[in-house]
């Protein structure tokens, strides 16, 4: 990684004894991590932006779709490329109402357990992000993943059936 700015700022950083500001990782100053960085960066144009959020879109419409569809109680929050599911008959508004209870908690939990066992990896609770690397099959796995954990989990229809509170 890198970090940059003025020379005011980076002497904040400064290594010397009245640094103000400790700084250090595992890839900080690798010449490897900042080339790939770099070529990241390079490769992110306008139109891939839109390419990824355009399929992050696709991801959350089709999931809450689905849910819907199924009788689960799925809601798909996020903007451009990012997604949040929440078992959740409505979308939370704040950040008490996004916060799962134990239920919530569980059926999440057992829904990642699925999306794993069928290869897909989501953060959990139940997170994540389209990159530059995808495409739509890439989010249409995801989403055959997904459908089938909700027709094959069990008693997870049950449990999120429930309104939000």
């Amino acid at each position: 990684g890198v970090v940059g700015g003025t020379s005011a700022t980076m002497e904040a950083f400064a290594p010397h004894d009245s640094a103000p500001v400790p700084q250090g990782g595992t890839f900080s100053a690798n010449p490897l991590t900042m080339a790939a960085g770099r070529a990241a960066l390079a490769a992110l144009t306008v139109g891939e932006i839109d390419r990824i959020n355009e399929l992050g879109n696709y991801l959350r419409q089709q999931a809450e779709e689905f849910a819907s569809q199924v009788g689960v109680a799925i809601t798909v929050q996020g903007a451009g490329s990012l997604f949040r599911f929440h078992a959740k008959q409505h979308r939370p508004l704040s950040y008490r109402e996004a916060h799962h209870d134990v239920a919530e908690s569980e059926a999440l939990r057992r829904l990642h357990a699925g999306m794993l066992e069928r290869g897909i990896y989501v953060a959990a609770p139940f997170w994540g992000g389209i990159s530059t690397s995808m495409t739509k099959l890439h989010v249409d796995d995801f989403l055959d993943a997904f459908r089938a954990c909700l027709r094959e989990t069990p008693d997870l229809k049950r449990l999120d059936r429930r309104t939000a509170t």
